[in-house]
């Protein structure tokens, strides 16, 4: 998918232009409505984020991809209850997601739910998953597609991690 690659090359105009072309000839693409929402989280546009991430979801309720951007959204929007809700259904659908773990920890934070912060953040240390999901030293991590995940701080790629099974499943591939 084109947008794709604008959205990878951090071009948000035009993946947007791409997703909402792709949406007008296919109007029930679950994944160009997630992507639609992830392009609109990249810059900061967060009602427009949470209408197409929401309608991803009516569409395909089973991808938990989309409930953890709905989580990320809301706590940017300052809803951690509403953000919790969406983090624990996804959690539910992909226990080993340690991006929903740590943004659940931090909507229990808000919440002033600290037990339940603490068992979220216990689960990251005990993967070992704790940097990774916080971003540690590579930046931060940022949804990009329907299992893969950008490792970048802002402004620079550092390459494209696909995140399936276990740690020996695990593949890395580079992008320029």
């Amino acid at each position: 998918m084109l947008g794709e690659i604008y959205l990878f090359k951090s071009d948000v105009p035009s993946a947007l232009e791409q997703f909402n072309q792709e949406l007008a000839l296919n109007p029930i693409a679950w994944d160009a409505y997630w992507r639609l929402g992830d392009a609109y989280t990249r810059i900061e546009k967060w009602n427009e984020a949470e209408k197409a991430l929401k309608q991803s979801v009516w569409l395909n309720p089973d991808f938990s991809g989309a409930y953890i951007l709905l989580g990320k959204v809301e706590l940017k929007k300052g809803d951690a209850d509403l953000a919790a809700g969406f983090l624990e259904r996804a959690i539910k659908m992909d226990p080993n997601n340690y991006s929903a773990h740590y943004l659940l920890g931090t909507a229990y934070k808000q919440l002033g739910r600290q037990q339940d912060a603490a068992k979220a953040e216990k689960i990251l240390v005990e993967s070992g998953r704790a940097g990774v999901a916080t971003g540690g030293i590579k930046g931060r991590i940022a949804l990009f597609s329907p299992g893969f995940y950008t490792l970048h701080q802002p402004g620079q790629v550092d390459g494209l991690r696909h995140l399936r099974g276990s740690e020996d499943d695990q593949q890395v591939s580079h992008a320029g």
